[in-house]
């Protein structure tokens, strides 16, 4: 995972546990001061590698995967 691969997560991880339900993309992207193309493509790389899950189409549907060792 690269750094701001992990950047990413651990802001999805920690917007989850303050608020108990997703970020948006903008609020990804806005928290890790990059364009919201850059946070969808963060996120789609996160879940190519197993870290989270998307449900397409609907707002606030990234998920955390539970995963043993740090893949």
């Amino acid at each position: 995972m690269t750094k701001r691969q992990r950047d990413a997560f651990k802001f999805i991880q920690d917007f989850w546990r303050e608020n108990q339900y997703a970020p948006s993309y903008s609020e990804i992207a806005d928290g890790l001061g990059v364009q919201r193309s850059r946070a969808y493509c963060l996120v789609s790389q996160l879940q190519e590698r197993g870290f989270v899950s998307t449900m397409r189409g609907k707002a606030r549907s990234i998920y955390l995967k539970e995963r043993v060792g740090n893949g």
